[in-house]
């Protein structure tokens, strides 16, 4: 990739603080505790290293869902014959499984029914979305 004349290489600390902070805070506001850094620079960096911008939910139930089923939400590769299980379109599907929205109830019932999740795997996820939730009380979040 051609430098521009006087541009320097990201920090690793640089990276994390986008990393941390993408989608939480606008890139002006980013590019202020990036000294030398400006909001276009941010912006770009961010849009180079294909950084997610959306909001993404706290406790994404599918993504939950999937590691309750295979360990490893990666592991996963949907394809049309679960969309048409699911009821729902891959698009539907990806901003659920990367967290950018929660599920309708009736779609956590379809989604479970379409991956198989035993009674037991739900369950499991229930504990542990109560106990997330309990530790956030006693955290005062």
């Amino acid at each position: 990739m051609n430098r521009v004349k006087g541009s320097r290489s990201w920090s690793a600390e640089e990276d994390e603080i986008v990393r941390q902070n993408a989608g939480m805070m606008s890139f002006a506001d980013l590019a202020d505790l990036l000294p030398g850094r400006s909001a276009l620079a941010v912006q770009l960096y961010i849009y180079r290293r294909k950084y997610p911008i959306r909001r993404v939910l706290k406790r994404p139930i599918v993504k939950l869902m999937l590691r309750t089923k295979f360990g490893d939400e990666t592991l996963f590769t949907p394809n049309k014959a679960f969309y048409a299980r699911a009821g729902m379109s891959s698009v539907r599907f990806n901003r659920l499984a990367q967290g950018y929205t929660q599920p309708t109830q009736d779609e956590i019932i379809k989604l479970s029914r379409a991956l198989n999740m035993q009674p037991e795997e739900m369950l499991q996820l229930q504990d542990a979305t109560q106990l997330d939730l309990f530790e956030q009380m006693k955290e005062g979040k």
